[in-house]
Order: structure tokens, then C-alpha cells, then sequence
């Protein structure tokens, strides 16, 4: 589930005047299945939507927001989380790491506030806001470092960012640009889909990319950003449409640009181009054997989000 479905989650119980919480997971070490930045929107009757990590340890934070929240009394809080047994944190988990989870109730007057988070992150923007003893508050630029626990410190506010942290170029409209698009966009990357060719079903029918862009290959550099935040994928029709996206590119420093095909057909497209920059990738994709669409789009996702996740 994206980030986003979760605060349209948090507006719409709001809007309903329904009691509602937000739980996010503020500082995570180690083998931690909660992951910095993970929500959880919490209402009366349970999980609306989201997760910091599920399991047991998920359970009982969800346990203390429901009680809190039909007894009408939670408080702003946060839990220590510890992955192992036999510590005073044991959060019923063995793989070994710790996560911190902070909570706040949201009172519908936050209801414009949570709306501007939905805006926010619907059109691919960063947006700041805090959680701590004083509970939820929007608010603080959109450069905003997310601030981690520092050990065993007592519960603070905390400095988290929410919106896509990464802009994904999937150069080529056809069935893999299709299915990538549709991987990435659960992912809570921002995807922009490009085709130079007039008419293409996949491409013209396809939902899932946030925007659509039909233009020449051979203009990409003028208008995908450059910066470590930006990645491109080049999954043309052919062999020489896959080298004029390159061409473009080549001198653009990105975070990750890849190109599919076999190694045959890349020691062609890439023939003659000198010294390759240190974010290209090709083949690109975690080597898996894949052959269809689908299964070309979980590899290359795969290596997408491991190169997001510093891995």
C-alpha cells in the first residue's frame, strides 16, 4: 500500500468525524521490518490502512491506539521495539532488530491539514510535518532530514517528510514499460512515462504512471532532471530507439539509468561510447531469468528500489 492511500485514509475518517490515529515508525536499526517513514492509519474498529512492520509487534501497537481510541483518552506516545527475546523491549519478533514507533491522535480539526499532505504527495512534492508529546502537526520545509531516536533517549518530536523521494523515467510505452510502471507505481516512486511513437495502447491506456510525456527520445536531456533522486529506465521498441534515449542521457548524472537487453545486443548499443558513467546499469535488473513483461518489471524494480535504499 503507498503512502498516499494511507493519508486519504486519515482524510476520509476525518471527514467523517470518525476517531483516528497516525502511527509512524521514527527510527528503526538492524533486521527491523518497520522501515523509517512507515504509516499506519489506525480508527476505532482497527487498521484503516498502511503498516510500521506487522506481526506481533505491529498487534500491540495496533491494540494500544484502538483502546486508546474508543476510551477516548489516547495520548501521543512512542514505543521501543526490540526484535529478540529476553529484553525489557522484547516485541514478540526474532529477527533481531529494533524499531521506534511513534503515535498522536488526529482531531478532525487537522482535517485541512492532512488534506494538504494528500495534495502534497499526490503531486510528487515533499512535504514536512512532526510528531511527538505534542502530537501531529503539519509544518517545516520540504528539506527536512527525518529525525531518528538516538538510543535509549526519551520519547521527542520527531522531523519526518513525507511525498516520493524519487523520480522514476520509464523511457518506452510498450508491454514493459506497461507493467514497470505499474510495479513502480506501488512503490511510492514518482513515475513519468515516455514515448516518442503517436498511438500506442499501452502507453496511451496505461493508469499507472503519474504523468505521460510523448516526445522525441532524442530530447530527453532537456527535460529529465539531473540529481541522484532521478532514475531512468530505457525500455524502447528497438535496438536504435534504445541508443538515441542513451545518447540523450549519456552526460545527464542520474542516480540510476538502465537499459534492457541481452549482453549481445548491448555490447552493440553501447559500442563505441568510451568510458560508461558509474549510475549506468546494463543489462539492468536483479538477475532472476526473467522473460515476460511482468517478470522484466519485478528485476528491474527490485534493483530500483535496492539503489533508492542505498543497498
Amino acid at each position: 500500500m503507498t503512502e498516499l492511500a494511507v493519508w486519504e485514509a486519515l482524510a476520509t475518517a476525518l471527514e467523517a468525524g470518525r476517531e483516528v490515529a497516525l502511527a509512524v515508525v521514527v527510527g528503526s536499526r538492524g533486521s527491523s521490518p518497520g522501515h523509517v517513514g512507515a504509516l499506519m492509519a489506525v480508527g476505532t474498529d482497527g487498521q484503516l490502512a498502511g503498516t510500521v512492520g506487522g506481526g506481533v509487534a505491529e498487534a500491540g501497537v495496533l491494540a494500544r491506539l484502538v483502546e486508546g481510541l474508543r476510551a477516548g483518552d489516547l495520548a501521543p506516545g512512542e514505543v521501543q521495539l526490540t526484535h529478540r527475546p529476553g529484553v525489557e523491549t522484547a516485541s514478540g519478533l526474532i529477527c533481531g532488530g529494533e524499531q521506534w514507533v511513534a503515535w498522536a491522535p488526529l482531531e478532525p480539526a487537522r482535517l485541512e491539514e492532512v488534506r494538504a499532505v494528500v495534495a502534497a504527495v499526490a503531486e510528487g512534492q515533499r512535504i514536512g510535518w512532526t510528531i511527538g508529546p505534542a502530537g501531529w502537526a503539519l509544518g517545516g520545509p520540504a528539506g527536512w532530514a527525518v529525525s531518528e531516536p538516538d538510543g535509549e533517549a526519551a520519547p521527542s518530536s520527531h522531523a519526518m517528510v513525507s511525498g516520493p523521494s524519487h523520480e522514476v523515467w520509464v523511457i518506452g510505452g510498450g508491454h514493459v514499460g506497461l507493467a514497470l510502471t505499474r510495479v513502480l507505481a506501488t512503490l511510492d516512486f514518482w513515475v513519468v512515462a515516455a514515448e516518442e511513437r503517436p498511438g500506442v495502447a499501452q502507453f496511451e491506456e496505461n493508469p499507472w504512471p503519474h504523468r505521460r510525456v510523448t516526445m522525441p527520445f532524442a530530447e530527453l536531456g532537456r527535460v529529465v532532471p539531473p540529481g541522484e533522486a532521478t532514475f531512468a529506465v530505457v525500455v524502447t521498441a528497438g535496438a536504435e530507439s534504445d541508443a538515441v534515449a542513451l545518447d540523450a542521457l549519456w552526460d545527464t548524472p542520474l542516480g540510476y539509468l538502465g537499459v534492457m537487453g541481452s549482453r549481445a545486443k548491448l555490447a552493440r548499443v553501447l559500442a563505441g561510447r568510451g568510458e560508461r558513467p558509474a549510475w549506468l546499469h546494463a543489462p539492468m535488473g536483479i538477475p532472476i531469468g526473467s522473460h515476460t513483461p511482468a517478470e522484466i518489471a519485478v528485476s528491474v524494480a527490485a534493483e530500483l528500489v535496492a539503489v533508492r535504499n542505498g543497498v
